[in-house]
């Protein structure tokens, strides 16, 4: 009996490596590309770098803006944040977890909008191979197309 639980507390050790090695070749192809995405309704789109250091950057494009900005605080039809990520992998997932830098006192749109990669929290990171795309729906319902681009 005890050999049987020996045996099933490696196998789990072994489950366990597969999955952090699945996360790590899947971030590891992330480093030096660029992961795109479209939000599917608004059509605003994101640029996600994610370095091997442990930073990241990530821009918006939110389309032409209906009001002028009336103050250095915007709106901007054009965000930005860079701050530090780490990986988190439940199951299958893999998930990007954000924790951006609060240097500015910008109201980040993107982030009261919900958009993906936006705020500080963990986000679904697809498994895509340089030259894929894939649509995908987030926990909050909204969809988003993704591309795994060549380079910066």
């Amino acid at each position: 009996m005890m050999k049987k639980h020996l045996l099933l507390l490696a196998a789990g050790g072994a489950l366990a490596a597969f999955h952090s090695a699945a996360a790590a070749t899947n971030v590891a192809s992330l480093y030096d590309n660029t992961l795109y995405c479209q939000n599917q309704a608004s059509l605003g789109t994101c640029t996600l770098w994610l370095n091997q250091d442990g930073t990241y950057q990530v821009f918006f494009n939110r389309g032409v803006q209906k009001v002028v900005p009336q103050s250095a605080a915007g709106p901007f039809q054009y965000e930005g944040r860079t701050g530090d990520y780490s990986i988190k992998t439940a199951g299958d997932a893999t998930e990007v977890c954000l924790k951006p830098d609060v240097s500015t006192k910008f109201d980040y749109q993107t982030e009261k909008a919900g958009e993906i990669y936006a705020g500080s929290g963990c986000y679904s990171l697809p498994s895509l191979s340089v030259g894929q795309s894939l649509v995908a729906s987030e926990a909050g319902g909204k969809s988003y197309k993704f591309w795994l681009l060549e380079g910066r």
